[in-house]
């Protein structure tokens, strides 16, 4: 399944003359004068697959960004999944912010409206209870060469 996963990722690519694929978090991550030293195009010229080069991760052609948030060590970041430790919200509140924008919920550089909440839960764990967001952002093809970014159909 994995490997039938990548080989279709590969054609992708080619056909649209793309290097891979970066998220919207990984590349608002990347953009903001945060805790982040490098630009975008500092990371995406070492990518290589498998690869994690300090808070990102490359699988099947799409760089995102793995992490606990150093401002908020109560925020890890990890793909299209966001947990929030030591919080609690409403029993009414989970579902009630599925479909909406994150920014709803959560305000940080690294998210924008266009990030949409597709569920979320409370996550009972012997450490510690967490809020488990799963989250549906953009995907951008990139192309090293030409500097191009553009949206993933």
């Amino acid at each position: 399944m994995e490997m039938k996963r990548r080989t279709q990722t590969k054609v992708t690519l080619e056909q649209e003359g793309a290097d891979g694929i970066i998220d919207r978090i990984a590349m608002n991550a990347l953009s903001s004068n945060g805790n982040l030293l490098a630009e975008r195009d500092d990371y995406l010229l070492e990518v290589q697959e498998p690869y994690r080069l300090g808070n990102f991760r490359v699988k099947c052609g799409r760089m995102y960004l793995e992490a606990t948030d150093q401002h908020d060590p109560c925020l890890e970041w990890c793909g299209d999944v966001i947990k929030i430790y030591d919080q609690m919200l409403p029993a009414t509140m989970y579902d009630s912010v599925c479909g909406k924008p994150i920014t709803n919920l959560i305000m940080h550089p690294y998210l924008t409206s266009d990030i949409i909440i597709k569920k979320m839960s409370h996550v009972p764990d012997p450490r510690a209870d967490y809020i488990e967001i799963h989250i549906e952002q953009p995907r951008y093809f990139y192309c090293r060469g030409t500097d191009r970014y553009w949206v993933e159909e």
